[in-house]
């Protein structure tokens, strides 16, 4: 696989020489425990899809009822809502 891009970041220079010796003496590279942890960190919160607490879901019934509009996702109350506001 072709890398083609740079992260850069400060860090404490105890912890890197302490981070860079334990990958040296597992025999890994360093790029390649940080690629592999933000490959699992945007995987666990990439699905992560907003909630709508109590007062927000209350609102959204009162918008719907005041105009006698029906929507049965959340998706489909923003789409509504964005149409609305224009």
């Amino acid at each position: 696989m072709s890398y083609q891009s740079t992260i850069n970041f400060k860090i404490d220079h105890s912890l890197k020489n302490d981070f860079l010796h334990i990958c040296q003496r597992e025999g890994y590279s360093a790029s390649l425990i940080m690629r592999e942890f933000i490959k699992d960190y945007c995987s666990s919160h990439k699905a992560e899809e907003p909630v709508p607490n109590e007062e927000t879901l209350q609102a959204m019934k009162d918008a719907i009822n005041s105009t006698n509009t029906t929507v049965s996702s959340f998706d489909d109350f923003l789409k509504w809502a964005k149409n609305e506001a224009s």
